[in-house]
């Protein structure tokens, strides 16, 4: 047997023996842990989004007339309803959408945050003013949780 060979065998026994040094405990790699660990991420999102209604809320920049937000704007909408955050729709146009009627007109914010393409989502707390971008173009309402999530609860590396 050659020494890699042992080095692996030893290695992987050091894990069995170890579990703090298991990467698969926080990334799995078969099927059933992974769909555990994907069920229990939906669920604390679906908890963050929920417990963040207080103080966070979802800026909405869009221009009328752009398809892509004419899309994402019924999910905003339903992710309102559902959790109860506050979505503040921002046209750029001056025009609104069916989900948003009468939107805030742009009072210089998106300039200042260098909103270049529509649709953009940002979370903004209202207590401190930090502005936290979600995304551009049209994303689902998963995607959405998922990123808030990230974004408040995780810090960069954690869940790698």
């Amino acid at each position: 047997m050659d020494r890699a060979s042992v080095f692996s065998d030893v290695w992987r026994r050091v894990i069995w023996a170890n579990p703090e040094l298991n990467y698969q405990l926080r990334n799995p790699s078969n099927n059933a842990a992974i769909q555990v660990r994907d069920t229990q991420r939906a669920r604390k999102a679906s908890e963050t989004l929920a417990g963040l209604a207080g103080e966070w809320g979802i800026f909405f920049f869009f221009r009328s007339d752009c398809p892509y937000c004419h899309r994402l704007a019924p999910t905003l909408k339903w992710l309102s309803e559902q959790y109860g955050i506050a979505v503040f729709p921002i046209s750029l146009d001056g025009g609104g959408l069916p989900e948003f009627p009468q939107p805030s007109r742009d009072n210089g914010m998106a300039a200042a945050l260098g909103v270049s393409v529509v649709p953009l989502v940002v979370l903004g707390n209202v207590k401190d003013r930090r502005l936290l971008p979600i995304g551009s173009g049209v994303l689902s309402a998963q995607e959405i949780v998922e990123r808030i999530y990230i974004l408040t609860q995780t810090r960069p590396g954690e869940l790698y």
